[in-house]
């Protein structure tokens, strides 16, 4: 009788939100940044953290 398979082995399942976090910081360091307007620099925020919290809520087991 063979050995079943190694179905423990688990992934990363944050590693989507992991990644889009780090775009997020990414494009806030970015100087092309500084020559948003606050209003539109909140906008953003706010669409980029709420796909954030969407990846979050998928991943989380």
């Amino acid at each position: 009788m063979e050995a079943p398979y190694d179905t423990d082995v688990t992934a990363d399942v944050f590693a989507e939100a992991r990644n889009t976090f780090n775009c997020l910081i990414g494009q806030l360091t970015d100087p092309a940044t500084e020559t948003l307007t606050p209003d539109r620099l909140e906008e953003t925020l706010v669409e980029r953290g709420r796909e954030l919290q969407r990846l979050l809520l998928q991943a989380h087991p």
